[in-house]
């Protein structure tokens, strides 16, 4: 299996078990069908299960999936009285929404062996600069500021892990569009 957060090929097979796409497509579908047929859900409601069922098609790849998901938010949200401009905000909010990553990713406390309940002090920022094409994926990514004493090899993994993760696409009604200078 390849795992794309990790941007290897692997027999591990709990990835494998876990990256069960067709289950996980049952699951969330049979959620968004009872949350859209329920009298007492707002178009909000009903708008989000789309958009989290749209994520999870866009994780594994199946961007067709993904738009007609996001597409089916974006109507209920303009149906149920939004304007097309607060549905677009809706569905794409800033900051940008990653897409979840089905595997541990390299980055993250599972991988180091870090508990939840440690505290890992944040001792800085670093400003970045990326575009990302209309499936979500990013490109030109580029460092504009850091804290002072900031590691390169920190810079680096930074501009690693965004050029590999996966954003939810800028909305433009209900078609996904290229976006530049996030």
């Amino acid at each position: 299996a390849y795992n794309r957060a990790n941007q290897e090929v692997t027999s591990d097979a709990t990835l494998i078990t876990e990256r069960r796409y067709v289950k996980t497509k049952n699951n969330f579908e049979a959620l968004v069908t009872e949350i859209d047929n329920a009298d007492t859900t707002t178009p909000e409601q009903k708008a989000s299960a789309y958009i989290a069922l749209g994520d999870m098609h866009l994780s594994f790849d199946r961007s067709r999936r993904a738009f007609d998901a996001y597409s089916n938010a974006y109507a209920i949200l303009v149906n149920g009285g939004k304007s097309q401009k607060e549905a677009i905000k809706l569905i794409t909010p800033r900051p940008d929404v990653a897409v979840p990553a089905y595997g541990i990713h390299n980055y993250s406390r599972n991988y180091f062996n870090i508990s939840p309940e440690v505290d890992i002090p944040y001792n800085g920022h670093i400003d970045v600069v990326f575009s990302k094409d209309r499936f979500g994926m990013t490109s030109s990514v580029v460092v504009t500021s850091t804290s002072e004493g900031t590691p390169d090899t920190v810079r680096s993994a930074l501009v690693s892990f965004l050029r590999n993760q996966r954003f939810r696409p800028e909305m433009n009604g209900s078609d996904a569009i290229k976006k530049d200078d996030i």
